[in-house]
């Protein structure tokens, strides 16, 4: 069961979705097979990569937050709202978004952790626009610089640079482009050499 899962896990930082829905299933099979209550991480790693692969309605995403709530698992749920929330943001539905970044707000108090935190701040963010969104992501790398994620702050900063560079402020782009840059290096250091494309490709992180 957890040997699929981390393979599932593996395959989804990799951007191998197909992979990753394979081997979650796996793990998902194996709960049922051995009688066992489901792994609903797998469940989550699974559904992330159908919402990304646009393999699964909005209904069945918002359902399964709810689900992991009523199962009590606040963690898992919250993580699972936000994340779902940033790629339906990035694809353009920004009411489902608002929806699932909501849902997950309303549950905070059962759970806050610092990385929490930061990432409903990003998604925040993104749900504003223009001068609102870049100073609330001003904001978060103010208040969040110690944090260790260099997945968000790379996010963040990459985010800051595009605002300037369709402003045609350049200076302030470019000098964004290379913080987020210096992130992302650092985020593929431990990426075997024959790996670094791919992993790179995966989000657009290749730009």
């Amino acid at each position: 069961e957890y040997y699929y899962e981390f393979q599932a896990r593996f395959n989804y930082h990799m951007g191998n979705l197909d992979k990753t829905i394979e081997y979650a299933q796996k793990s998902i099979d194996m709960c049922t097979t051995w009688g066992i209550t489901t792994n609903m991480s797998s469940v989550y790693i699974k559904t992330i990569s159908e919402l990304s692969l646009k393999k699964i309605t909005y209904k069945e995403v918002y359902d399964f937050c709810k689900q992991l709530f009523d199962q009590y698992l606040y963690k898992l749920g919250r993580s699972a709202c936000v994340n779902f929330a940033e790629i339906c943001i990035n694809s353009g539905n920004m009411i489902e978004g608002q929806e699932l970044y909501d849902l997950g707000m309303s549950f905070k108090a059962k759970i806050d952790t610092i990385l929490l935190q930061s990432k409903y701040k990003y998604v925040d963010a993104l749900l504003s626009s223009g001068e609102k969104r870049i100073n609330k992501l001003n904001d978060l790398l103010s208040k969040y610089s110690n944090i260790e994620d260099k997945k968000i702050k790379c996010k963040t900063f990459y985010t800051i640079a595009n605002y300037y560079f369709e402003r045609d402020n350049y200076i302030d782009a470019l000098r964004y482009y290379i913080f987020a840059l210096d992130y992302l290096k650092k985020m593929a250091y431990n990426v075997p050499a024959e790996k670094k494309q791919e992993y790179l490709s995966f989000h657009d992180r290749s730009e």
